[in-house]
């Protein structure tokens, strides 16, 4: 890298100031699978396990064992005959792309895998929690994630009725009607979503991203910090297309983009090109984790509130119609009834 790495308290004063909003710019956040792992999310080397386990139990074994009982020595060795297997145990994680191809098939045996594997069996975890008290907050507003996981939007609705409408882009093929660069709470799903049979994580289709979704959302990208949390950074999807070259001649990202690691997690290759590409604009931040991270950045935010101003103010009008004045020392005992039922 060609900047110091960003650590420690500096790290999280970084993001605090970011989210603060001083400017007027409101951060993206890009999440990938770490942002899951707390929620007992897999991550990509650990869903290869678990699909390679699930698979040879009903596909080899006819289901005569379960999946947590086929032994790693079984499906190891039958993975390692397949031509397109990469056998490098430090690369097992990239095999996830074609297992997804190879191995889910027909689409509703890869819907009900990849949903069963994704289940966050752990409960949503804090950092998803406290990434929707922001949106309630009108801290942040959109959140584009490569998972399919359900943490995000079912920390989002919990949040409801405060938060009114959460729009999500790209639940299926062609699905943008919600997006909105005003939008108040959105979610981009970059490769779809498992439910609608949409999600993008086989190897032939994580090499783009839709065109139209990229000129949707590549304004947003124009204006905003953006802040990358559990994602590593290796598919050309997103790092040729989100983070592709688009503005000819100058930097790209002008607000900057921010990238979190964790301590001793290697950068990726893309991540290093895109790095020497931004230069400036380009800062990597090592945090303990997306739960660890948050948790420390709200304490710099307590108070922060977008909605507090204007809006909140005219809630409570300054003067109070007749009508509207609360009179002291009554209770609902001394309302006539009769009145009330009859009132329009």
């Amino acid at each position: 890298m060609d900047r110091a790495l960003v650590s420690g308290a500096d790290a999280i004063s970084v993001l605090t100031t970011l989210l603060r909003g001083e400017d007027e710019r409101w951060p993206l956040f890009l999440l990938g699978a770490g942002a899951s792992f707390r929620s007992g999310i897999p991550t990509a080397a650990e869903a290869v396990k678990q699909i390679a386990r699930i698979v040879y139990s009903e596909r080899k074994l006819l289901g005569a064992r379960p999946p947590e009982r086929v032994r790693p020595t079984e499906w190891e060795s039958w993975l390692r005959e397949q031509k397109w297997f990469i056998v490098d145990a430090d690369r097992l994680a990239e095999n996830f792309p074609a297992l997804v191809e190879n191995l889910l098939i027909p689409a509703e045996f890869r819907k009900r895998v990849l949903l069963d594997i994704m289940n966050p069996v752990n409960g949503v975890s804090a950092g998803y929690g406290i990434l929707a008290d922001f949106v309630m907050r009108g801290l942040v507003r959109t959140i584009l994630t490569t998972n399919f996981d359900p943490c995000l939007p079912d920390a989002l609705r919990s949040r409801q009725p405060h938060i009114k409408h959460i729009g999500e882009v790209n639940r299926g093929p062609g699905d943008f009607d919600e997006f909105d660069v005003f939008s108040k709470c959105q979610i981009v799903w970059l490769h779809g979503k498992a439910e609608q049979y949409s999600d993008k994580n086989a190897a032939g289709e994580i090499s783009v991203l839709d065109e139209k979704l990229l000129q949707l959302i590549r304004p947003l990208l124009r204006a905003s910090p953006i802040i990358v949390m559990g994602y590593r950074g290796a598919e050309p999807s997103v790092m040729e297309g989100l983070f592709g070259q688009s503005d000819a001649g100058r930097l790209d990202f002008r607000n900057g983009v921010y990238w979190c690691v964790r301590p001793n997690q290697p950068v990726h290759p893309r991540v290093q090109a895109l790095a020497d590409r931004l230069r400036s604009n380009f800062t990597l931040l090592e945090i303990d984790g997306f739960d660890e991270a948050l948790q420390k950045v709200s304490k710099g935010l307590i108070g922060k509130d977008r909605f507090s101003g204007s809006q909140a103010r005219s809630a409570v009008p300054a003067h109070r119609s007749f009508d509207e004045q609360i009179v002291p020392g009554v209770s609902t005992d001394d309302l006539d009834l009769d009145l009330v039922s009859r009132a329009e």
